[in-house]
Formats: C-alpha cells, structure tokens, sequence
C-alpha cells in the first residue's frame, strides 16, 4: 500500500539558520499544478544603525590606540570643558570608526566575533520579541512612562535626623584630587555595557594617563556649577525582561546606561557618600547599609514569627 505524505516545509540544520537567521517560509496559492509551491526566503529587520561599540582586543592594536588619542589631543571646542571633553569623545570614536573600516584585516578575528553576536541578537529578538517590537508601541510606551508629572513634594520639618560632623562635611564638600579620582576607575569592571558613546571604561583605564588632565578640568568644572551638559548626561534605555515569557512592555523593566564620565563622577561621589552613611542610618535600617539588603528585614520577621 503506497503512503503519501505532504511536503509542506523545509528541512533546514542550526548552521544555516545561525547564518540566516530571517528565513521565512511561505505557501503559495496552486495554479496550474495540483501542487503548492512553498519558498524560503529571508526578510530583514531594520532595528536601525547599530551604535559603535568598543571592543577590549582593540586596546592591543598600538597603531588604532595612537590614531584615537592623536585625535584626543588635537580636539578643541569653544565652550565650557564639559562641551571640549564630548568633542574629544565624539573625535576619537570617529576616528576609531574609520581605522577599523580601513583595516579589516588587522580586526578579522574581531569582525568574526561581532558578526557572531550580531547572528545571536538577531534570533533572540526574533524568536522572543519580534512581533512586540514590531508594533511601534515601543516609544510611545516609555515616552508616557517617563513623563514628569506635576506634583508637590511633602516638606518634613521639626525631626531630628541624624547629622554628621563638621569635618566629615568638610571631606564631602573637598575637591576632586587624580588619586580619587583613579582609585574610582580602576574599582570599576571595565568589562561591562559600554556607554552611549560606545566607550567602554577599560578604554580609559589604558590611557589614563593622556586623558586625565581633560578628565580633572570637566570634574572640576562640575565642582564649581554643579550642572552637566547634554552630551555627558544622556543614557540609552534598555529593556530587562521581568519573566521568561515576556507577551507585553509591561513584563520589561527599563534600566538606564550611562556615559562613562556620568558613571565615573557617580562613582567618586558614591565612594565619599560611602564613608558616612553609616553616621546618618539607624540602626533600625535595612537600606542604603553596605551588605544589607531591603528584604533581609522580611527574612528576620518571617523567622522570627516561625520560631
């Protein structure tokens, strides 16, 4: 007895899906056949420009790290050294930019990595989020999300807060020396999400040296106004799925990334902050105390209850 089976898709391994990773199947309408013709095909994804991102390996290419700082050097804008110190930035990112395109070569291996994980990010957003993303909700979601409201703050007066001491206010309100300042990047993780500007903080960890001076005028300008421009103080958005089946915007939860100055002025505050919190926190506190955290409070009353 003969067995008849309906070919209606295709047969494809992981490798070429990892080298295509849009193929799209279709059915189409029979004609003149008494068969369907079914086709494959790829369909792409416009998510936009990829933004520039830095790359660790690049910092032993001796040539490119010259160029880049070449160009640091020789940057200059009118205005204020907040303005100046963006300008640098923006240079130097351009210029690593074009060294790379010109010298594929030298960065093969590099380029294979990132076309790697541009495969990976592709299925990801295809197989996870394509369609929630597709809908063009996305801006207008966030937009509302992060929109300031009017509202009166509360005014608490006439409680008795816990104070620190004249000479700890004193080291709070101290400027900004290069010893501090380092002792804040080299605590940093290098190896995390790099910022808006595609600069990671390994990037100037290596060439402290050159970049500090600019560095200490801009923290130092920020000591006497206490403002930061645009440039400096822009993030991008990212979006944390909340649960393993994210369906809605709602199951993403937003964190910022910050510039790499923001993050490196953050961290020098943080570590002064850090030498008096425990003056200005109760006993009774769970939050803001090194190695406590907010749910160990639960955790004590829950035992306690129990026990």
């Amino acid at each position: 007895m003969a067995a008849w089976a309906c070919l209606d898709c295709f047969l494809i391994s992981l490798e070429i899906l990892s080298w295509f990773p849009n193929l799209v199947q279709r059915g189409l309408n029979r004609s003149l056949s008494d068969h369907n013709v079914v086709t494959i095909g790829g369909e792409k994804v416009e998510w936009g420009p990829s933004p520039f991102s830095f790359v660790n390996s690049w910092l032993q290419l001796r040539d490119l790290m010259n160029e880049a700082l070449m160009v640091w050097k020789e940057t200059k804008k009118e205005g204020t050294t907040r303005v100046s110190l963006a300008a640098k930035v923006k240079a130097s990112k351009c210029r690593v930019k074009n060294w790379i395109k010109e010298n594929k070569k030298k960065c093969s291996r590099t380029k294979l990595f990132e076309k790697g994980l541009a495969v990976v990010d592709k299925m990801a957003r295809r197989d996870s989020y394509g369609s929630l993303f597709n809908q063009g909700r996305v801006w207008s979601f966030f937009k509302n999300h992060f929109k300031k409201e009017k509202w009166c703050r509360p005014k608490i007066r006439r409680l008795n807060f816990l104070q620190i001491s004249a000479m700890d206010n004193s080291m709070l309100e101290r400027r900004f020396t290069i010893e501090v300042v380092w002792a804040a990047i080299s605590g940093y993780d290098g190896n995390k999400a790099p910022s808006p500007n595609g600069f990671n903080l390994n990037f100037f960890k290596a060439n402290w040296e050159v970049i500090q001076g600019d560095f200490m005028k801009f923290l130092n300008e920020f000591y006497g106004n206490g403002s930061l421009v645009k440039d400096v103080n822009h993030s991008f958005i990212t979006l944390i799925p909340k649960c393993a089946h994210s369906e809605t915007l709602m199951d993403f939860r937003p964190i910022s990334l910050v510039g790499s100055m923001y993050k490196i002025l953050g961290k020098v505050l943080a570590n002064r902050l850090k030498k008096v919190m425990n003056m200005v926190i109760g006993e009774n506190q769970m939050a803001f105390a090194q190695k406590h955290q907010i749910m160990d409070s639960f955790v004590i009353a829950k035992e306690i209850i129990h026990s």
